[in-house]
C-alpha cells in the first residue's frame, strides 16, 4: 500500500511539473524567441571567419664551438614558450604585413584603412594580423601549432604560411649571426695561436741543434704525454670560457647592459638558494673533472652519477635564477625575453667551465713537480714539445671550427622546419550556426523553465481541489471548467461591459446539456447530500475576494435546481455591488431592501425569472448601512418566511474578507458555499475567509473550484476530462469529443 501511494505521489509530482510547463508555455516560447531571434540574426549577418593552421618544429642544433651551443642548457619548455611569444609579437606581424600580396592584404583589411596613408594602412593590417595569430605547443614535443583567422579561406592560409616562413627566416638569421660571431672570434684567435705554434716549433729546432738532443727518455715521454693531454683539456676549457664570455658580452650589449668579468665571469644576481646551488655545482664539476683526468671513462658508474647530479643542479639553478629575474622586473617584450632567457644557462655553463679550469690547473701542478725531477735538457725539451703540441691541437681545432662557421654563415639553415603547410579551410569556424542555435535553444528553454518555476513559486494562489481539501480542510463540492461566452447576443463589441460578460456565462440557461452544465448539476447533487437528515433550504454562496465567479456560480446553480423541479428563489444579498437583476434583465427596485425598510410584502417584490420554478429577489435600493440591515430581526424573519415558501433559497452575498455582510448573513442560513477561483484566489485570503466564517459559527458546506483549465497537458483533472469524454449536444444527439494529441501522456493513454 505504501509503495502504491509512493508511486502515485511521484506520478502526481511529474504531472504537476508538466502541467506547470504547459500553463507557462507562452512565457517559455517568449524566452525562446527572445534568445533565438538575435542569435539567428547574428548567424546570418556576422561575416564568416575562416581558420587555417600549420605546424613547425624547433630542431636542436650544434654550434661550431661547444661554448656557443646552449641548447642543452636551455629548458626546452621555456624555449618553446619564448618562441610562441615571439610568434605572437607585434614585430613579426609587421614583417608578415610587409610580405603580404596586395590581394590578400585587401581581403584582411576589407573596408578598413580607406583614405589613410600607406603607413596607416600597414599599421592597421599589422594589428589585424597580430589579432588573428594564435600559437600553442604540442604536448611533450618541440612542435608548435600556429593558427590564423581571416575573412576568406585564401587569406587565412596565405597569412599563416607567411607567419611560418617568417619564423623560419628569423631562425636562419639568428643562426647566421651566431655563426658570424663564432667566425669573428676564431679570426681573432687564429693569428695568435699560429704565431705561438711557429714560435714553439722554432724553439724546439734551436734547442735540438744547440744541445744535440734528438729524443726523450721513456720516463720523459710518459710525463710529456700526460702533460700534453692535460694542457689540451685546459686549452679547450679556456677557449670555451672565452667564447662564453664573448657571447654574454654580445647579449649584454643588446640589452644595453655592461658586463663585468673582472671578478669572475660567473658573477650573477642570486639569493641564498642560488648561492647554495652554485657551490654544489662547483664541487660536483671539480670532482667529475678530476676523475676524467685520471682516466675514468664517461660510462663509468661514478662519472655517470656525477653527470646526472650536475645536470639536475643546473636545472634547479636555471629555475631559481629565472624566478629571481621575474620577481625583480616587469614583463619584458618578447625579443628582450628571449635574450634574458639565454643569460642564466650561459652563466651556469661559465660556472662549470671555471670549476673545470680550476680542477685541471690543480691536477697539472702535480705533474709539474714530476717534470722538475727530469734532467735539465730533457726537462727543457719536454716543455718545448708540450707547448708545441698544445698550440698545434688548438690550431687544428680552430681551423676546423672556422670552416664550419663559414659554411653555416653562408647557408640559410635554421633550426625551424615546417611540418605541415596550411591549406585553405573548407568551412568557416565562425559563426557556428548550428551550435549557436543549439546553445540558444538550451539557454532559452532553461531561462523559460526557470522563470516558470520562479513565477510559480511566487504564485500564492490556490490551484487544485486537493490543495483546498488537504491545506484548508474544506470539502470540494464540485469543479467548474473555464466558461467561454456562448451567447453572442449578449456580448458587447467594446468588451467592457462586465454585466454582459457575466450574463454570457449562464451556460445552464443557454447550453443545458453541455459538460459545464453537468458540473453544476453535480454540485447541486453534492449540496443536497451534504445534509442527509433534512434537506437544505437556505444557502449563501460567497467568495473570499471579488471577481472569483460567485455571481455566475449562484446563478447557474439556481438554474440547475429549478430545472430539477425544485422551487428556487435567488436573492441578491450583495447590497454594495448587486448584479443579479442585470443577469436576468430585471429592474433593481423594488427589492430586498425595500421589504426590510418599507415592510413591503415579499410577494409584491419577488419577480419571475422567465424560467419555470425560479424566482428572483433583487437587491433593491442600496442602503447606507448594509451590515446592520442584514443582521436585523426583520431579515431573520424574512429568511424564515421565504424558506417556508421555497424548496431552496440561494443568496448571492459580498466577498467575505471585503465586508462583514456575509459573516452577518451566514449565521441566519443553513449553510455557506465558498467559490474559489483556480489560480486566482490567494491562499491567505481563503484562510482568512474560513477563519471569519468559523468565528460566527457558520456552517461551511464546502467549496466550488471555479474556472479550472482542462486543456493542459498535465491537467490535474484527468478524471473529470474522461467523465465528460462523451456528452450531449444541444439537440440531444450524443457526440464523442475528439481526442487530443497529448492524451497518450495521461495515465492509461486514450480512453473511449
Amino acid at each position: 500500500m505504501a509503495a502504491e501511494q509512493n508511486i502515485k505521489t511521484q506520478e502526481t509530482s511529474l504531472y504537476e511539473v508538466v502541467d506547470l510547463l504547459w500553463r507557462r508555455k507562452t512565457l517559455i516560447l517568449v524566452c525562446l524567441a527572445g534568445i533565438l531571434l538575435p542569435i539567428s540574426i547574428a548567424n546570418f549577418t556576422l561575416p564568416p571567419v575562416y581558420e587555417s593552421q600549420t605546424t613547425i618544429i624547433f630542431e636542436q642544433s650544434r654550434e661550431p664551438i661547444a661554448a656557443f651551443d646552449v641548447s642543452d642548457a636551455f629548458s626546452r619548455k621555456s624555449y618553446i614558450v619564448n618562441q610562441i611569444e615571439e610568434i605572437k609579437a607585434r614585430t613579426l606581424a609587421e614583417e608578415v604585413a610587409q610580405k603580404l600580396d596586395p590581394e590578400t592584404a585587401a581581403q584582411i583589411l576589407k573596408d578598413q584603412g580607406r583614405g589613410l596613408s600607406d603607413a596607416g594602412r600597414h599599421q592597421i593590417l599589422a594589428q589585424r594580423i597580430k589579432k588573428g595569430i594564435s600559437a600553442e605547443p604540442i604536448r611533450d614535443s618541440d612542435v608548435i601549432l600556429i593558427k590564423f583567422q581571416g575573412p576568406t579561406p585564401a587569406s587565412a592560409a596565405r597569412a599563416v604560411n607567411l607567419v611560418a616562413e617568417t619564423v623560419k627566416e628569423r631562425s636562419s638569421k639568428v643562426k647566421r649571426e651566431q655563426a658570424s660571431s663564432t667566425r669573428k672570434f676564431i679570426e681573432v684567435q687564429l693569428p695568435a695561436v699560429e704565431a705561438g705554434l711557429a714560435k714553439a716549433e722554432d724553439a724546439i729546432k734551436g734547442f735540438k741543434s744547440r744541445n744535440q738532443v734528438v729524443s726523450l727518455s721513456d720516463e720523459a715521454r710518459e710525463v710529456l704525454s700526460r702533460m700534453t693531454e692535460i694542457d689540451k683539456m685546459y686549452a679547450v676549457t679556456v677557449t670555451q670560457k672565452m667564447a662564453l664570455e664573448k657571447k654574454l658580452e654580445a647579449i649584454y650589449s643588446k640589452l644595453d647592459y655592461k658586463a663585468d668579468f673582472s671578478e669572475g665571469g660567473s658573477k650573477m644576481t642570486s639569493g641564498a638558494v642560488a648561492d647554495s646551488l652554485r657551490k654544489s655545482l662547483l664541487d660536483l664539476q671539480i670532482e667529475a673533472t678530476q676523475l676524467s683526468i685520471k682516466g675514468y671513462p664517461p660510462e663509468h658508474p661514478q662519472i655517470y652519477k656525477l653527470n646526472k647530479q650536475i645536470e639536475a643542479t643546473k636545472n634547479k639553478l636555471v629555475e631559481e635564477l629565472a624566478n629571481i629575474s621575474k620577481g625583480g622586473q616587469a614583463k619584458p617584450m618578447p625579443e628582450m625575453s628571449d635574450l634574458l632567457a639565454q643569460i642564466p644557462p650561459l652563466q651556469i655553463e661559465l660556472i662549470s667551465l671555471e670549476a673545470r679550469e680550476l680542477a685541471i690547473r690543480d691536477f697539472s701542478s702535480g705533474y709539474e713537480s714530476d717534470l722538475s725531477k727530469l734532467p735539465y735538457k730533457e726537462l727543457e725539451l719536454t716543455r718545448l714539445l708540450r707547448a708545441k703540441d698544445v698550440n698545434e691541437n688548438i690550431y687544428k681545432m680552430l681551423l676546423e671550427k672556422y670552416e664550419e662557421a663559414k659554411i653555416t654563415e653562408a647557408g640559410k639553415i635554421g633550426n625551424v622546419r615546417v611540418i605541415d603547410p596550411a591549406k585553405e579551410p573548407l568551412s568557416p569556424i565562425k559563426p557556428r550556426k548550428a551550435l549557436n542555435l543549439l546553445i540558444g535553444l538550451v539557454v532559452g528553454l532553461v531561462l523559460g523553465i526557470g522563470l516558470s518555476f520562479f513565477l510559480d513559486s511566487m504564485d500564492n494562489s490556490v490551484k487544485t481541489a486537493e490543495e483546498i481539501e488537504t491545506t484548508f480542510g474544506i470539502p470540494v463540492l464540485g469543479l467548474i471548467p473555464s466558461i467561454q461566452s456562448e451567447d453572442p447576443r449578449r456580448k458587447k463589441r467594446n468588451g467592457r461591459d462586465e454585466i454582459s460578460k457575466i450574463a454570457s456565462t449562464l451556460v445552464t440557461k443557454y447550453t443545458p446539456r453541455s459538460p459545464i452544465s453537468e458540473a453544476y448539476r453535480a454540485i447541486r447533487t453534492n449540496i443536497q447530500f451534504s445534509k442527509i437528515d433534512a434537506p437544505l433550504r437556505s444557502i449563501v454562496v460567497t467568495s473570499a475576494a471579488p471577481s472569483e465567479g460567485k455571481s455566475t456560480t449562484v446563478a447557474n446553480l439556481a438554474f440547475t435546481t429549478a430545472l430539477a423541479g425544485a422551487k428556487t428563489l435567488l436573492i441578491d444579498a450583495d447590497l454594495r455591488r448587486p448584479v443579479v437583476h442585470s443577469l436576468f434583465g430585471l429592474e433593481r427596485e423594488p427589492g430586498m431592501t425595500n421589504i426590510l425598510a418599507e415592510r413591503l410584502a415579499p410577494e409584491k417584490v419577488i419577480k419571475p425569472s422567465g424560467v419555470e420554478n425560479l424566482d428572483i429577489l433583487t437587491c433593491g435600493a442600496i442602503p447606507p448601512n448594509p451590515s446592520e440591515l442584514l443582521g436585523s430581526q426583520r431579515m431573520k424573519e424574512l429568511v424564515q418566511q421565504l424558506k417556508g415558501k421555497y424548496d431552496l433559497v440561494l443568496f448571492d452575498s459580498p466577498p467575505v474578507i471585503t465586508v462583514t455582510d456575509t459573516a452577518v448573513l451566514s449565521n441566519q442560513v443553513e449553510g455557506v458555499v465558498l467559490v474559489v477561483l483556480s489560480h486566482g484566489t490567494d491562499r491567505r485570503a481563503l484562510a482568512r475567509a474560513k477563519s471569519l466564517l468559523s468565528n460566527v459559527n457558520a456552517n461551511i458546506l464546502g467549496s466550488i473550484l471555479n474556472k479550472i483549465d482542462l486543456t493542459g497537458i498535465g491537467s490535474s483533472y484527468d478524471y473529470y476530462y474522461h467523465y465528460h469524454y462523451y456528452y450531449y449536444s444541444d439537440d440531444g444527439q450524443k457526440v464523442k469529443r475528439k481526442g487530443r494529441f497529448w492524451d497518450i501522456l495521461r495515465p492509461g493513454g486514450r480512453r473511449g
